[in-house]
């Protein structure tokens, strides 16, 4: 191991490091097992106060490549972006000619790691010709950096180049695939995102799919069709039997024979208990509908079983809201008597019914921009604050790491 390496892996050794180069300036170019100069391997540590010391000794070492042809800043946009900007400064003006012997420039690489403050810094330090030509720059496989963003899942990335002007949305690699494509056959690329939220992030910016092309065999997408319509159609019977049976058990009850109006519901003039009536026959017969409607799909003909299995989408979300209205609706009216109780059972209701409509929507509706909105929506309320969170606390530790160096 190179005496300059060993004090790189310390970050409380610059000052010996200094005293290393001062004395032997030949271990500045000392190469390591992968090719690379001790640059790299500050880079990779993240370790700016020593890049600082080795640009400064000799700024040579940025032009240097290890041997999978890759620049120090290559690294640096890989593993950290507090260095980027400095090396930046650094390497050649034309950025679009640095690349690895994958064809990467180091946005690809930035986008490929997920390192979303490297693709900031780059953005901000380069001009606008330059950005364009980066982030539609192809690799030896033809993908763009948002094509490496999606197949890996990286969202902010993904967000920030799909609302990019400068970034061409319709580029297809060597396999025909879009960027929309490559995220779709990349499920197990996943990172801590949601697969959905990256793929809504694509559809809602407008990037398309490759016209004519099914990942399936025709066999397949058969049997897919008809495990799916089987699955609609069983869901679709549950909510009509549920629903018919809450039309006979009313909340309440009804009126004995020695009533004035024997046999009608004793609620029948409660405003909410009407809610629950309307809300019950409209679940009731748009599930009875898809049911009628899903029958087609067991027919021999692909193409009518699709228009079924897609018809009866919408369907099916009006009978579960109906159904799930309708319930909130009785558990009030059972429970109305009490002022707090009543106001918790509406207040988690409309929380949950809210998350229903969402999540039917994006899995009913899984190409409309509509839809992909709504789980934008629904990660910005639910699931970014958490991140954001996240992140402040790593930049409030790594603010707290530079002011003790």
């Amino acid at each position: 191991m190179s005496p300059i390496l060993a004090t790189l892996e310390d970050w409380f050794s610059d000052d010996i490091l200094r005293e290393i180069v001062d004395r032997l300036p030949k271990l500045l170019h000392m190469r390591d097992e992968n090719g690379g100069t001790p640059l790299h391997s500050a880079a990779s540590f993240g370790d700016f106060v020593a890049v600082d010391l080795l640009l400064e000794k000799c700024p040579n070492l940025a032009l240097q490549t290890d041997k999978n042809g890759s620049y120090p800043i290559h690294i640096a946009c890989e593993h950290s972006f507090f260095i980027v900007d400095k090396l930046l400064d650094c390497t050649w003006p034309d950025l679009v000619e640095i690349k690895n012997n994958k064809g990467q420039n180091i946005l690809h690489v930035a986008a490929k790691a997920g390192n979303t403050g490297a693709v900031f810094d780059i953005s901000d330090h380069c001009k606008e010709a330059v950005i364009k030509k980066l982030a539609n720059s192809k690799d030896v496989d033809g993908n763009t950096p948002l094509h490496l963003a999606s197949m890996h899942n990286h969202c902010p990335i993904m967000l920030y180049l799909t609302r990019d002007e400068r970034t061409d949305l319709r580029l297809l690699n060597n396999d025909k695939l879009t960027a929309l494509d490559a995220a779709m056959q990349s499920g197990s690329l996943s990172t801590k995102y949601s697969a959905l939220l990256g793929r809504a992030i694509l559809i809602t910016a407008g990037v398309p799919q490759s016209k004519g092309r099914d990942v399936r065999s025709s066999g397949e997408q058969a049997q897919w069709m008809k495990d799916q319509v089987h699955t609609r159609l069983l869901v679709a019977t549950l909510v009509a039997t549920v629903t018919f049976a809450a039309g006979f058990t009313l909340p309440g009850g009804y009126n004995q024979s020695s009533d004035p109006r024997p046999g009608t519901a004793t609620m029948l003039h409660n405003r909410v208990f009407q809610v629950f009536v309307i809300s019950n026959m409209l679940a009731m017969y748009s599930s009875i509908l898809a049911v009628v409607v899903l029958l087609w799909g067991h027919i021999s003909d692909f193409y009518i079983a699709e228009q079924a299995y897609l018809t009866a989408g919408p369907l099916l979300l009006m009978s579960l809201t109906g159904m799930s209205v309708a319930f909130l609706a009785g558990v009030i009216v059972a429970v109305s008597k009490l002022a707090w109780l009543a106001f918790l059972v509406l207040s988690t209701a409309v929380f949950f019914l809210v998350m229903l409509i969402m999540v039917l929507t994006a899995l009913i509706f899984p190409f409309s921009k509509t839809a992909m909105h709504v789980v934008s929506l629904y990660y910005m309320l639910v699931a970014i604050p958490g991140y954001v969170v996240r992140r402040l606390r790593y930049k409030k530790r790594a603010a707290w790491m530079y002011l003790i160096i």
